[in-house]
């Protein structure tokens, strides 16, 4: 019912916008009255491409945020904008505040553990974040965000299956300047940032940077030692240094890192530790509050650097080089029996280098543009975890630990053709080869945790998995399109794209129960096709833009558990999780993006998704060990059937010439799955967030006051869990983990 009225009230206001007056008005009377009134939407210029442009001149489903509305939305981390782009979900996963989990159009990756590759890339400028540890990144001194949909590879350093999200900093002129931001809002929060930057004794060379501290209380409590639960302690910063010698040569230094010092989050428990005991812990009437008693202690460092130069050889031709390096450590206990004994318990920790190498020849023609480049990453992902389990005589401990190396080589070009003033075409192509070396270790312990984690006593009663190898992956992977502009205001396009994520070895392998797992596991594939109609009417005061889509995924890498009796009683006791090729989906659906103005005070933006993603196989094996195909019993994870969004805001300058600025947005998520199996008891229901803020400008623009409120309905809605309803307790172990409940902030930016 929410989706069909927010829908029936979308489809009037397009209506009334796109009304008969303002179509019949010839294009000099449609540019007079734009000229007359200033009424129309923001041109939008991303680089999509590699190239500035237009975002209606982008034949790519492709959503762009500025720094401007950014600021105007109170938009602290980025995954608040799966809320604002269709068919797209960003959520934090485990049990931190900045591990991301991604998804676009059914494509992604929800298991976070070291040495999976993601499957949809985030990049920070140029440079390709291969872990999602740190990778919900907190926005600030930012130019904009970009978010493409579908398959990426001959315009971007690293491939990426599903999509790309673009995290672009500022770029600091000549002239000295800076800002200072605080806010303070419900539960604690506490924010504050500082940029600026100025030459050093020449135009030449300008160096900036910025320092961002993130702090909050937590919306719930450990119970057992009152520890917060949902915190945030956060303090990140970067720098740069900007050196033109000449027009046509370009350095620019940049430095990143992220130091993570919020409790661990921990889950709510959806059932009582004994169902059939009263006596036991039962559910906390709280969602944010958690029995866990593994602790909170817990840690993130990231840190990056990277190096661009460009020159120009001329006034078509230039070359870009783009060298990085990154690095972190993640230090997490994870309680998946989220009560205070260690039932099952996971301490763990990751870490993870990478250094990246690209190469990019550009050339801008009349009616050629075209971009090729070579490109090379070199990475080491490693971890360990314990997984604790106390029921067993005395403790049980199960050591998982290992690393792996990647090594990836890639050439790729793309042209884009005018072949006439109305029609384009678009091709290119990528080659990938990936080799992966790993080393996996599984070993068991008498005793509560591991020598790994602190237990030296521990008594080791063998490894059952210890193997090192390694495989190699390559593919080519082609763009084809075509796009067609009978005027400057309207784009259709057509586009195939085909994207490939490598295979690689699971870091959890049981050589014991599954002795497949020693030769790792397959690549992935989708064959992406898109049509889409890019549109600028009504002189300017309309954007609207759809698209439709369909997909042919092959070899999905799907993470499955099943339970183990490690004691030989007849009792599964443990359980073990297994990276597979275990299924091919179909994924169709729609888009529709608008942005409107009625007039120059009053907005309006819209968006709408639907994705049908269905499984057509999925094999396994039934009780008895015969074959079977479990597709109609599976769903694609993290993928809502719809996704809708509906915004207004309004600004007006005041007699004083100060600026008064309003919006309000509402956005709606249907039900999904958190894993492929349905589970009624985890699964997010449909979500309705509302928005809402007030910004006021004074001083001539230099002090911006603002209200903002997030979630002002209070809706509890899930955004993650556990499910492992034979291990722990007797209740076993399910809990879940939510988004953040109703927050109100209040902030003051200085610009000088």
């Amino acid at each position: 019912m929410k989706l069909y009225l927010c829908c029936k009230y979308l489809v009037i206001l397009m209506l009334t916008l796109t009304a008969t007056p303002l179509f019949a008005q010839t294009d000099e009377e449609k540019t007079e009255t734009a000229e007359k009134d200033q009424t129309y939407v923001e041109e939008m210029v991303v680089t999509a491409q590699r190239r500035e442009q237009s975002i209606q001149d982008v034949p790519i489903a492709v959503s762009a945020f500025s720094a401007a509305k950014l600021e105007e939305m109170g938009t602290q981390t980025i995954n608040e904008l799966q809320m604002q782009v269709p068919n797209v979900t960003l959520v934090p996963s485990r049990a931190t505040n900045n591990t991301l989990t991604a998804y676009v159009r059914g494509i992604g990756q929800a298991d976070p553990l070291w040495g999976f590759e993601p499957g949809v890339g985030v990049y920070i400028d140029d440079v390709y974040v291969a872990r999602p540890q740190g990778a919900m990144l907190e926005v600030y001194d930012i130019d904009r965000i970009e978010i493409l949909r579908g398959p990426q590879g001959t315009l971007y350093g690293r491939n990426t299956i599903g999509g790309a999200l673009k995290y672009v900093t500022k770029s600091y002129g000549s002239d000295p300047g800076g800002s200072i931001k605080a806010a303070l809002g419900n539960y604690g929060q506490t924010d504050f940032q500082v940029s600026g930057h100025s030459p050093l004794g020449s135009e030449k060379l300008v160096v900036g940077g910025a320092l961002a501290l993130f702090k909050r209380d937590g919306y719930g409590t450990y119970v057992g030692s009152g520890d917060e639960n949902y915190a945030k302690d956060m303090l990140a910063g970067r720098a740069s240094l900007d050196f033109r010698p000449h027009d046509r040569f370009h350095l620019r230094l940049s430095l990143d890192a992220l130091i993570d010092d919020s409790n661990s989050k921990q889950g709510h428990r959806l059932t009582a530790e004994d169902p059939a005991d009263p006596n036991s812990q039962q559910v906390n009437n709280d969602i944010y509050d958690t029995r866990a008693g593994i602790g909170s202690e817990n840690k993130v460092e990231t840190n990056g650097q990277s190096l661009m130069m460009r020159w120009l050889i001329n006034e078509r031709v230039s070359v870009k080089s783009v060298t990085a390096h990154r690095d972190g450590e993640t230090e997490t206990p994870i309680d998946f029996d989220g009560l205070s004994r260690p039932y099952f318990d996971v301490p763990a920790f990751y870490k993870d280098d990478q250094t990246s190498q690209e190469f990019q020849l550009t050339y801008e023609g009349d009616r050629f543009h075209s971009v090729a480049g070579v490109y090379y990453f070199d990475g080491e992902a490693s971890g360990a975890f314990d997984v604790v389990l106390s029921e067993i005589a005395g403790g049980f401990t199960i050591l998982q630990a290992g690393k792996v190396d990647t090594k990836s080589y890639a050439v790729f070009a793309d042209l884009s053709w005018d072949i006439t003033d109305e029609w384009g075409l678009n091709m290119g192509g990528r080659y990938t080869n990936d080799d992966k070396d790993v080393d996996v270790l599984r070993e068991n312990f008498l005793g509560l945790r591991s020598p790994t984690f602190g237990n030296d006593s521990a008594i080791s009663i063998g490894a059952v998995t210890d193997y090192t190898n390694d495989r190699s992956f390559s593919e080519f992977t082609p763009r084809l399109g075509f796009n067609f502009s009978p005027n400057d205001r309207v784009m259709s396009y057509f586009s195939y794209n085909r994207g490939f994520k490598s295979g690689g070895f699971d870091m959890r392998g049981n050589a014991a129960a599954a002795p497949e797992t020693v030769n790792g596991y397959g690549s992935e594939i989708v064959d992406a096709y898109e049509i889409g109609l890019k549109s600028t009417l009504s002189g300017g005061k309309v954007q609207l833009n759809t698209s439709a889509f369909y997909s042919d995924y092959t070899d999905m890498q799907v993470t499955t558990q099943f339970g183990i009796d490690t004691d030989n009683d007849g009792v599964d006791d443990s359980f073990q999780s297994l990276l597979r090729n275990a299924g091919n989906a179909e994924i169709k659906g729609l888009e529709v993006e608008l942005n409107a103005k009625a007039s120059a005070a009053f907005g309006m933006f819209m968006s709408v998704g639907y994705v049908d993603a269905k499984f057509v196989s999925f094999p396994g094996f039934d009780a008895n060990g015969q074959p079977v195909d479990f597709s109609d019993l599976k769903d694609v994870p993290h993928t809502p059937d719809w996704t809708a969004n509906i915004g207004f805001s309004y600004a007006k300058h005041t007699s004083n010439n100060s600026l008064l600025t309003a919006h309000f947005n509402l956005g709606y998520r249907s039900e999904y799955q958190i894993f492929e199996d349905p589970l009624p008891l985890l699964d997010p229901e449909s979500t309705t967030l509302i928005n809402a803020g007030l910004l006021w400008t004074i001083l001539e623009g230099r002090l911006t006051l603002s209200l903002q409120g997030k979630n002002l309905g209070d809706e509890t809605y899930k955004v993650g869990g556990y499910n492992f309803p034979t291990l722990g307790p007797a209740g076993g172990s399910t809990l879940a983990f939510y988004g953040d409940p109703q927050t109100v902030t209040l902030g003051a930016v200085f610009t000088f």
